[in-house]
């Protein structure tokens, strides 16, 4: 019989979930994670993170593969929506381009190493409360059987649409819609480049991430202020731009599409209030993404493993973590590591990027006439 009763449940087995394991398990924690997936790493991502990535090397123990690093890039190139524009940025911190399937992997391994319990194709319904509305554990649905399951805490990190959250009454993170796809047989001219094309109407951008001459990482983003979209909406105008726009033609015509998936990502909607007695969020699930990117993989990992030290070291230690001052001391210690000061200053940046060329500028026209300055500014 599988066991119910945990100091730890993580619910998500994403990567802040999973590094959230990670390291309650390595306090002593019994540790486990639940995902209705049927298998990790199920999306495509932005598979591009800072060269700065010694998170995964402590998760993983080890320093990351080279078989999971497809190059080094500090340029960027970013096109106005018209296309008559262009800047090429040069980086001061270089990022490395990665494959995202094998690290979440790697990463799922390190978490049943750490003596977590992983369980797929198990549905989280909802958390368990007691007679004081703490949460000491959840209701989950496998193969048809229904069961509760308890714990000291619960660490949410089911996505930007989080059940838990959702039910517990947390804020929703801003999440723009989003189609994503890994492409073969794309015409490559510089490998070390990413690039990225602006959109207007409705705003919006498309990616191009290189991983090798004839493999890419690309899709398309509309932001925060654009009208509810549809997957369908989303498929169609990703297949239109392909075949419209200049860059992007020239790119990918002989490219087909080998891994797809539409998503919504974060930009900057970050949550400051993300604990309840016996509860926290992390990752997507409380908006701790980059708002310039929209890459979350280190920001949650780093988020994930910080919730995941302070409590799984608290719930390996005392009978019982569920208590308002314990999760708000939880959520302290995230607020003042160098990752949080960091998302805070790429949301405010990010949004006032964003409000100048979409709000001020709007036209095409306007943001070619201004594209100096811009450049100027991006350097």
């Amino acid at each position: 019989m599988k066991k119910s009763d945990y100091d730890v449940i993580v619910v998500g087995a994403g990567v802040a979930g999973l590094a959230a394991a990670v390291a309650s398990a390595r306090a002593d924690a019994t540790t486990l994670v639940l995902d209705a997936a049927s298998e990790v790493a199920s999306k495509v991502k932005g598979e591009v993170i800072k060269q700065n990535y010694s998170v995964i090397e402590k998760i993983l123990q080890q320093p990351m593969p080279r078989s999971m690093i497809h190059g080094i890039s500090k340029r960027r190139r970013i096109f106005s929506p018209s296309c008559e524009k262009n800047m090429l940025v040069n980086k001061a911190e270089a990022s490395l381009i990665i494959e995202y399937r094998p690290l979440v992997f790697g990463i799922a391994r390190a978490c049943v190493g750490a003596g977590a319990e992983l369980r797929l194709n198990t549905e989280v319904k909802g958390v368990l409360l007691d007679e004081r509305e703490r949460v000491v554990g959840v209701k989950c649905s496998q193969l048809g059987q229904t069961a509760d399951i308890t714990s000291k805490a619960v660490i949410a990190a089911d996505g930007w649409n989080s059940r838990v959250g959702r039910q517990s009454r947390f804020a929703a993170p801003t999440a723009c819609p989003a189609f994503k796809a890994v492409v073969e047989g794309a015409d490559i001219p510089d490998e070390d480049v990413l690039e990225f094309f602006l959109l207007t109407e409705p705003a919006g951008a498309l990616w191009l991430f290189p991983k090798g001459r004839t493999c890419a990482d690309c899709g398309i983003v509309y932001w925060e202020t654009s009208p509810g979209v549809t997957e369908a909406d989303l498929r169609a105008a990703w297949e239109r731009h392909r075949e419209e726009h200049p860059v992007l033609r020239e790119r990918l015509r002989n490219a087909s599409p080998v891994l797809t998936s539409t998503d919504r990502c974060i930009f900057g909607g970050l949550l400051q209030d993300f604990v309840r007695p016996g509860l926290i969020l992390v990752g997507d699930a409380a908006g701790q993404v980059g708002a310039s990117g929209g890459s979350g993989i280190l920001s949650s990992l780093s988020l994930g493993y910080e919730a995941g030290t302070f409590l799984g070291e608290y719930a390996a230690q005392h009978a019982d973590a569920s208590d308002a001052s314990v999760m708000e001391a939880c959520s302290k210690s995230m607020k003042t590591t160098a990752i949080w000061k960091m998302l805070e200053a790429e949301e405010k940046s990010g949004a006032m990027t964003r409000h100048f060329l979409f709000h001020i500028l709007k036209t095409n026209e306007a943001i070619d006439n201004a594209w100096d300055a811009i450049s100027e500014m991006a350097s």
